[in-house]
């Protein structure tokens, strides 16, 4: 009787998850440019069982022998999945959703253990899957649900773990290789390590079985890192050369939660709505005395703290489960009978209301090009028809068609927009000089609009077609390019 009614709790709880996948599939996020990138990578590793690509060309970083300035996990995960299953979108996209259903099980599993009746649970679960930052990484051809699987996984056998008398140390190792396994699917998995190893400080737990978890945690991840770097042998200098020149791009950045709240006066009510809730819990620790809900908080601090810094959209995708455990925790320490608790229980209900209105557009992604009721197979087969099948084609363009174009084509012929370091743009032009075609409809660097428009013969074509539109340049032959910087 009782998982019967865990059952009916799950389920109740997910279907919003399951209606918003069915209904946006392939339309809110639009098939991203990231995701061929991770792809052709995962076929990569399927072929040679190296990290790497060939769609960005030969190139001074080594991307087509095994470099590139991510964690592996992602990669070697969606490797086994295509070897079985293809990497075709849907195929990629497949993944993605089952590891969120994953995911959402364990979330399940945590709320049961932190709130302990499932009615609770599915409210959790309704307010996660109903955020449409988390909805839209469930379904990406990205490693940010994968992220959030081995983050919840490691958070769930901390508590565990934590009411146990006598704490065993497989339970400790197993926390500590979730948590490293976080970071080496993608760098802010350290998300997992950081708040596992402060919410052990927090907890009423002997000392020494603190200082176990938190030397398991630190021990695992330099371990497993450690191992990961040495593994790439030859190609390392190459690596750090990438990831100097990542981190030198993000540097320039504004954080996109900023952008968000600067730009739409919808995500102004969102984060407005959250920091009331802050505002609330502050009120609760300070002058109720109700410490409990500390617990709860200091994990969305630092959530918040990566989100900010990371510079990234998808990143924003992490902070749900963390403001859901926080704002159940928060709702239950206020007094039933007071006009705060029916305050709080408005003000949740009104950011998932916000949250659930924005599922009807690309809010957040990309307005200025795209319709959330798109028909992306439909736009990719007008681009297909455009490109010459033995030209080589560099892409630019959301929705991504580079999954059709790769059916007709070699892997090699179909080349991604490529971000060069500031100082060796020449680089980029030699890739560039091996193009016959460019299709874009946002220039996502700032050198190919430059190289475009100097080396486009005749009209280019504009392709209208499933709600989204694209140009077409055909390039001039490769010995009459000319390229001058800033034209």
């Amino acid at each position: 009787m009782k998982i019967r009614l865990h059952i009916i709790a799950f389920l109740a709880g997910i279907l919003p998850f399951v209606f918003l996948t069915k209904a946006l599939l392939f339309t809110n996020p639009p098939v991203w440019p990231d995701e061929p990138v991770f792809t052709s990578i995962a076929k990569h590793v399927a072929d040679t069982g190296k990290i790497g690509t060939v769609i960005y060309g030969i190139n001074d970083f080594k991307t087509d022998q095994g470099s590139f300035p991510y964690p592996p996990v992602y990669f070697w995960v969606l490797g086994a999945w295509g070897k079985y299953f293809g990497f075709s979108i849907a195929s990629v996209r497949a993944l993605s959703i089952g590891i969120a259903l994953l995911t959402l099980l364990i979330l399940y599993g945590i709320l049961i253990e932190l709130f302990k009746k499932p009615y609770v649970a599915t409210i959790g679960l309704i307010l996660i899957t109903t955020d449409i930052w988390f909805n839209r990484i469930s379904r990406l051809g990205r490693m940010e649900i994968l992220v959030s699987f081995f983050t919840a996984a490691a958070f769930y056998a901390f508590l565990i773990m934590r009411r146990q008398k006598r704490i065993r140390a497989g339970h400790i190792l197993l926390t500590g290789v979730l948590a490293a396994a976080a970071f080496l699917t993608h760098p802010i998995g350290i998300l997992a390590t950081m708040t596992i190893s402060a919410l052990t400080v927090m907890s009423r737990i002997r000392k020494s079985d603190k200082i176990k978890i938190i030397s398991c945690l630190v021990i695992c991840l330099t371990a497993l890192t450690g191992i990961w770097l040495v593994s790439l042998g030859t190609i390392f200098p190459y690596f750090l050369k990438e990831l100097r020149y990542a981190a030198l791009r993000k540097s320039t950045l504004p954080p996109y939660i900023l952008h968000l709240v600067t730009t739409s006066d919808v995500w102004k009510y969102i984060w407005l709505g959250h920091l009331t809730l802050f505002a609330i819990a502050l009120n609760q620790i300070y002058r109720r005395k109700k410490y409990s809900v500390l617990f709860f908080l200091v994990p969305v601090i630092l959530a918040y703290g990566l989100v900010y810094f990371g510079t990234e959209m998808w990143y924003i995708g992490y902070l749900q489960p963390w403001m859901t455990f926080f704002s159940i925790a928060t709702l239950l320490s206020i007094n039933k009978r007071t006009l705060l608790y029916q305050f709080t229980v408005l003000l949740i209900i009104v950011i998932t209301v916000i949250n659930v209105i924005m599922f009807g557009t690309n809010a957040g992604v990309s307005d200025t090009i795209h319709a959330a009721g798109g028909n992306y197979a439909k736009f990719s087969q007008a681009v297909d028809k455009e490109v010459p099948q033995r030209a080589r084609v560099l892409v630019s363009v959301i929705p991504d068609p580079t999954y059709l174009l790769w059916e007709k084509r070699s892997t090699t012929g179909v080349l991604e927009f490529f971000m060069p370091p500031l100082n060796t743009a020449s680089n980029y032009k030699k890739i560039l000089d091996t193009v016959d075609v460019v299709v874009a409809n946002k220039f996502l660097e700032p050198m190919l609009p430059s190289y475009v428009r100097q080396n486009t013969a005749g009209t280019p074509r504009t392709i209208y077609s499933g709600g989204y539109s694209a140009t077409v340049y055909i390039l001039v032959p490769k010995n009459q390019r000319v390229y001058t910087a800033g034209k």
